[in-house]
């Protein structure tokens, strides 16, 4: 005979399982742990808080060490990312299709026996049609302007501000956008130059505000020192920023602005300078053109139309102007070099970020831990 028969056991079911019983809520192993965990957490929040009430000082200490290095860093960033911006916008206003052709003065040869009283140098009438004729294919408009620094004042007032000229045509607000920069009256129109040129002048925000302080300068005259021939004001510009991409600063905001026509019937080609123990003349046609491209196509193809444009201007005046008494500016250049100096900046500004908040943080936990 075989072992006698035994009943084989029955496994508990899951549901029967302890310790899954206890988990789903019943008293038991997991719930005793649960509750371990939260009690261990209620303790560390009510003992964190005890020790802030009893140390007041120096939680407030803590708390605004915190609060100042936290705004600090935020306001170097923000400051230094407007600023950057801000320049770009400078930048692009300067037309990123544009090519910018200035007169400068040659120095002046020392070996030379002959002075002439009159410096005669930079940019001619002729070279702003041969560029006109031969870039037709490539260039859209071009916009001359005759710049020449000069005493500006009131007719009926003494005062005196020492400014500039800018002899330019309606276009310029085109090429410089200035269409959303005007804060009151209007730029120069068509009808401004044609079939007589009026004196008529826009002014910049800082000559506005020296000339005539507290009024509203529209239908002001302004008279230029040694002549008699007064302009009306017609518009004021908003503040921009100067332009550093050249030989010299120009400051926009002590400019003003005139017909063209009506600045070569006022002072013609020469222009009479005065200075410390000295005095002098320059005859100079144009002081810049500015040359815009078409921005056809994709952004690759306006670059390489661009530097085409500004190769063949430099060639050209190589051969007109071999005393160099000019220079090119192309804005897109000095705009992607600005963005390569923000992206650099940005680093610097978040390393200089980080320093500074993990100093803070360990003077903070000496604080704390004393």
């Amino acid at each position: 005979m075989g072992p006698p028969h035994r009943p084989h056991a029955r496994r508990p079911s899951r549901d029967r399982h302890p310790y899954r019983a206890d988990c789903r809520g019943r008293p038991g192993p997991c719930h005793d742990d649960a509750m371990i965990v939260l009690t261990k957490i209620r303790r560390t929040i009510l003992m964190a808080v005890r020790n802030l009430w009893l140390h007041k000082l120096r939680s407030f200490l803590s708390v605004l060490g915190i609060i100042i290095g936290t705004a600090a860093v935020i306001s170097l960033m923000a400051f230094g990312e407007g600023s950057m911006q801000d320049a770009l916008e400078d930048i692009k206003r300067q037309g990123l299709t544009n090519v910018i052709v200035t007169s400068v003065k040659p120095p002046e040869d020392a070996t030379s026996q002959r002075r002439s009283f009159v410096a005669s140098y930079g940019l001619t009438d002729e070279d702003h049609r041969r560029f006109a004729e031969t870039l037709k294919k490539t260039v859209t408009a071009t916009l001359p302007m005759r710049v020449f620094p000069a005493e500006l004042r009131p007719v009926t007032e003494s005062r005196l501000y020492n400014g500039r000229v800018v002899g330019t045509t309606p276009r310029h607000a085109i090429v410089y956008k200035l269409e959303n920069m005007i804060a009151a009256g209007r730029f120069l129109t068509e009808q401004d130059e044609e079939p007589i040129p009026r004196n008529v002048a826009v002014l910049g925000s800082e000559l506005a505000a020296e000339l005539f302080p507290g009024e509203d300068p529209i239908n002001k005259t302004i008279r230029i020192s040694g002549k008699d021939r007064a302009f009306v004001v017609v518009g004021v510009l908003k503040d921009r920023m100067p332009n550093t991409s050249g030989a010299e600063i120009e400051k926009y905001n002590g400019d003003m602005y005139i017909p063209l026509k009506a600045y070569r019937s006022l002072l013609g080609e020469i222009s009479f300078i005065r200075s410390t123990g000295a005095r002098g003349a320059e005859k100079v046609q144009l002081s810049q053109v500015v040359l815009t491209v078409d921005d056809k196509g994709e952004t690759d193809e306006v670059r390489d139309r661009v530097r085409s444009v500004a190769d063949i201007v430099r060639a050209q005046l190589s051969e007109s102007h071999p005393k160099k008494d000019w220079d090119i500016r192309i804005p897109l250049d000095r705009l992607e070099e600005a963005e390569r100096t923000r992206d650099r900046y940005r680093v610097l500004l978040a390393f200089i970020a980080g320093i500074s908040l993990l100093v803070g943080g360990i003077g903070i936990m000496n604080i704390m831990l004393a």
